[in-house]
């Protein structure tokens, strides 16, 4: 490839519209290998995004328990929760992921300002779950505000 030739593919890469991966495509036509040095990548959170997660929630069989998350955008901030509807989510890590149970606003999940206390009662902890994974979904907006690794142990594993 001629010195040319690479500028104008990184023309085309940094420049990149509908068309680049075709332009790419017939500049490299007939090219038996291509050798492309990035420059460093950077890894830019963006404000609203999800709380510092995964974060593990873990109970008891047939437990009931309050959990309680802090919601900040990437950078620290408060995420402000009024006017969001939430619901809290427990599926299956499978392909395509399945429902185990999920919280609705209202009694058993409260938010303040920017934190959300989820109340997970005994119906929902009947069943003995691993590998699964939790969210805090923000309805309003369809986002995920914060997920994990969610696990309810055996009760005879407690004793």
């Amino acid at each position: 490839m001629t010195p040319a030739q690479v500028t104008a593919v990184e023309t085309n890469i940094r420049g990149a519209d509908s068309d680049t991966l075709k332009t790419l495509s017939d500049q490299l036509d007939g090219v038996s290998a291509v050798s492309v040095t990035l420059g460093a990548v950077q890894a830019v959170a963006q404000a609203g995004n999800r709380i510092s997660s995964p974060s593990t929630s873990e109970m008891w069989q047939n437990e009931k328990r309050v959990f309680t998350f802090t919601v900040t955008d990437a950078n620290d901030d408060p995420v402000p929760l009024a006017d969001r509807t939430l619901r809290f989510v427990v599926q299956s890590d499978s392909t395509p992921p399945t429902l185990v149970f999920q919280v609705d606003a209202g009694v058993e999940l409260t938010k303040s300002e920017n934190v959300a206390n989820v109340t997970v009662n005994t119906t929902n902890s009947a069943t003995v779950l691993r590998n699964h994974t939790w969210l805090l979904w923000d309805v309003t907006n369809n986002e995920v505000l914060a997920h994990g690794p969610f696990t309810i142990l055996p009760a005879d594993e407690g004793t």
